[in-house]
C-alpha cells in the first residue's frame, strides 16, 4: 500500500515539477536587449530608459530595437537590423507617425533584404499609450525569452507578467473547453497553471525558491476544488458544459496569476521589485 501512495504521488507531482523545470530553463536563459544609437544619442538613452536597456551593439543572443520617428531616414538602422539578423539575432523596429509617414517609413525599411514585416510594428503616437504599446511589442518580439528578459529588466516585468497571463489563461480556456480525455485534459491544466505560477516567480529570479515552490504547490491543492465546482456548474446547465469548463479554466489561471505576482512581489507593482 505504501509503494502504491508513493507511486500516486510521484504520479500527481510530475506535471508540477516539470512546469517548474521548463520554467527555471527559461528564466536562466541569456536574453538582453539593445537599443540602436539611429543617429541621436538622446532619443535612444529615452528608448533604453523606458526598457531598462543599454545603447550600443548588441550580443547574438539580444533582442535589438530600434524606433523611428517622422524626419528620421531609416538607412542605418535597416542596415544595422540587417547585420543582427544575418547572425541570427532578434529585432524590433517601432515606426511612429502618422499613416502616411509610417507607410514611408515602412517602405524604406522593407528595401533592405533582411529587413521584414515580422520585425516591424506601428505606434500612433510617443505617448503614454504609445509608449505601454512599445513595450507590449518588445515583449512580444522577446518570444520565449521573455521571461529571462523580464526578470534583468526591470521596465518589463510587468509586462511580461501581462503577457504571461494572459497566454496562460486562454490556453487553459482551450484546453478545458475541447472534449479531450478527462485525464489528459487535467493534466495539462496543471501543467499550464504549474509553469505560469513558476514564469512569474522566475520574473524575480531564475532559479527555484520556496516562494516558488508554494506558489506551485498551491495550485496543486485548489485543483480539486475547482474542478469539483466546475462539476456542480455543469450538473445544473449540461447544455453549456464546454462554456463551463472553459470559463472555470480561465478564471483560476487568472486567480493562480495573481496569487503569484502577490507571493513573488512581497505586495509590491512587479515593475518596482528588485532583481
Amino acid at each position: 500500500m505504501t509503494a502504491g501512495l508513493v507511486r500516486r504521488g510521484a504520479a500527481l507531482a510530475r506535471p508540477y515539477a516539470m512546469a517548474m523545470g521548463l520554467s527555471a530553463m527559461a528564466a536562466g536563459r541569456d536574453v538582453g536587449i539593445a537599443v540602436l544609437h539611429g543617429g541621436d544619442g538622446t532619443r535612444a538613452g529615452e528608448v533604453a530608459s523606458l526598457l531598462d536597456a543599454r545603447v550600443g551593439a548588441p550580443e547574438a543572443s539580444d533582442l535589438l530595437v530600434g524606433v523611428l520617428r517622422p524626419g528620421d531616414h531609416p538607412s542605418q538602422i535597416a542596415n544595422d537590423i540587417g547585420d543582427h539578423r544575418r547572425r541570427g539575432g532578434d529585432a524590433l523596429v517601432a515606426i511612429v507617425g502618422s499613416p502616411p509617414q509610417r507607410r514611408r517609413l515602412e517602405r524604406e525599411l522593407l528595401v533592405h533584404p533582411d529587413i521584414e514585416m515580422s520585425v516591424i510594428t506601428h505606434i500612433d503616437a510617443w505617448d503614454s499609450v504609445g509608449i505601454q504599446e512599445f513595450r507590449k511589442a518588445v515583449v512580444r518580439a522577446l518570444g520565449t525569452g521573455r521571461v529571462a528578459a523580464g526578470q534583468s529588466h526591470d521596465a518589463l516585468r510587468s509586462t511580461v507578467a501581462d503577457r504571461l497571463e494572459r497566454g496562460a489563461a486562454n490556453r487553459a480556456a482551450l484546453v478545458a473547453a475541447l472534449p479531450l480525455n478527462s485525464g489528459a485534459s487535467m493534466t495539462l491544466l496543471s501543467i499550464i497553471q504549474a509553469r505560469l505560477a513558476s514564469d512569474i516567480s522566475g520574473l524575480r529570479q531564475s532559479k527555484p525558491d520556496p516562494r516558488q515552490a508554494a506558489v506551485v504547490a498551491g495550485t496543486a491543492v485548489s485543483a480539486p476544488l475547482w474542478r469539483a465546482f466546475a462539476r456542480r456548474l455543469i450538473a445544473a446547465m449540461p447544455p453549456l458544459e464546454s462554456v463551463i469548463r472553459g470559463g472555470v479554466a480561465y478564471t483560476v489561471t487568472r486567480g493562480v496569476a495573481a496569487v503569484a505576482r502577490r507571493v513573488v512581489s512581497g505586495g509590491q507593482n512587479l515593475a518596482r521589485e528588485e532583481s
